[in-house]
């Protein structure tokens, strides 16, 4: 709820709102007012003489006691000079902008207020965040910062401020800077389950997934009802091999938001891992029920049927993601190991070609072109493909057993043992094992 304070000290606007709410925060907008009164719109062209402002000013008071679902997303406690009554009109009316989406125009007004009273704490939040909402992380990060110096410790501003300078931080891959961020937030509210659950996702973003863990664990405990943090868990449990847990995690996400297409998908990546296909289909079947534009359950549907051996099915969900997306390049390699499995090796090249044409650093197509042409007897052109597939990724065992079969085809022995001995190094011992017990290779 929102309430109005006049007291001593000026105006106050204490705004509460419910914390375990969205995670992504500021994310929800609420249904658009109605623009059609002549009053408001003068109210958002400026002001014209004293009687104009006084009534600007009561149209602000009413605007700030009206809106709890704006002031709420941004949360906290918003504090005016009452001397500076043009810069509490016009973040008023920068507050409307940004509850009907118009974050261009909330820009253009919480400026204004920014500049009339450069101490209005507000102002700074709600452009920071508009800033955010147009993409704009750097400028919002600007703003943030700018607000953030104003009172570090405030009690509700600042820890809104810290937290979506984070995100911004976040989402252009400063993920440390995004942490300190979030320390921060927790240092001012340590019950904060929403700094928790984005500081886990920069642990993440880090590739610290027992960190993430640890976060997520706080996150659940403070909010345990959140489906989002039990299921961003189990992608952190997966990405340690603990695929039982990240099963686990999916089911509990899933029981708590039965319409959630990613617990489903990630479920089935779990499933996928440990090789139990059939349950893996079935989940990702449920994942693009909910959401038939899912490219990547797509995609790992198609694997899991490939699996099985249903070339069909694997080809016509990667038939479905190409139709939803040409510009989809591990679409055009898996189709092609499919047309490779079924013996049509020249549309299999056709396709790693699209694939490596889309992306150029793809060395898995590289890998499966090279194992196409080998099976045609071109080992010269196998050989180039694995060389490539060496070049971008130096630690990948399958390219170097690759080229040193085809040395081996071309009578570089030495090259050829060489090659297979690195793939054993590197973990896979198949290759020199079986040029050995062939003969090949001492």
């Amino acid at each position: 709820m929102t309430r109005l304070i006049i007291g001593e000290t000026g105006i106050k606007c204490s705004v509460f709102s419910v914390q375990h709410g969205a995670l992504k925060g500021l994310t929800q907008n609420p249904e658009p007012r109605t623009q059609n009164s002549e009053r408001e719109t003068q109210f958002r062209r400026g002001f014209k003489g004293h009687n104009e402002m006084k009534r600007h000013v009561l149209i602000a008071l009413w605007l700030l006691a009206i809106a709890p679902s704006v002031f709420g997303e941004i949360g906290g406690e918003v504090a005016f000079d009452p001397s500076d009554i043009e810069s509490i009109a016009l973040t008023a009316t920068g507050s409307a902008h940004f509850r009907d989406g118009e974050y261009r125009l909330s820009v253009d007004a919480f400026s204004h207020a920014i500049e009339l009273d450069p101490s209005n704490l507000s102002a700074h939040a709600y452009l920071g965040a508009a800033h955010f909402f147009l993409e704009e992380y750097k400028l919002a990060i600007a703003v943030f910062s700018r607000g953030i110096a104003l009172n570090p410790n405030h009690a509700s501003l600042s820890r809104t401020m810290y937290m979506k300078r984070g995100d911004c931080y976040r989402h252009l891959g400063s993920h440390r800077h995004a942490i300190r961020d979030y320390n921060n937030v927790i240092r001012l509210d340590p019950e904060s389950d929403v700094a928790y659950y984005h500081r886990a996702k920069a642990h993440l973003g880090l590739g610290n997934p027992r960190k993430a863990i640890r976060d997520y664990n706080r996150t659940i405990q403070l909010n345990p009802t959140q489906p989002i943090a039990y299921n961003n868990r189990a992608v952190a449990y997966y990405y340690l091999g603990n695929y039982r847990k990240a099963i686990r995690d999916c089911t509990r996400s899933i029981k708590l938001k039965l319409e959630y297409a990613e617990p489903y998908f990630n479920r089935g990546k779990s499933y996928h891992a440990i090789e139990k296909y059939r349950k893996a289909i079935k989940d990702y079947n449920r994942a693009i029920e909910l959401n038939p534009t899912y490219l990547e359950a797509l995609i790992y549907r198609g694997n899991a049927h490939a699996s099985l051996e249903k070339y069909e099915e694997a080809k016509s969900d990667f038939d479905r993601v190409i139709d939803l997306d040409p510009t989809y390049a591990a679409a055009y390699r898996n189709r092609g190991f499919v047309f490779r499995k079924t013996g049509d090796i020249p549309r299999a090249i056709e396709n790693y070609n699209d694939a490596i044409r889309i992306n150029t650093e793809d060395d898995e197509a590289y890998i499966n072109r090279g194992s196409s042409y080998s099976y045609l007897e071109k080992y010269q052109q196998a050989s180039a493909d694995f060389t490539r597939a060496i070049e971008l990724n130096p630690y990948n065992a399958t390219a170097y057993i690759g080229r040193g079969f085809q040395y081996l085809k071309l009578n570089e022995t030495n090259l050829g043992c060489t090659d297979l001995e690195k793939g054993c190094e590197l973990g896979n011992c198949w290759g020199i094992n079986h040029a050995r017990k062939e003969g090949d290779c001492e």
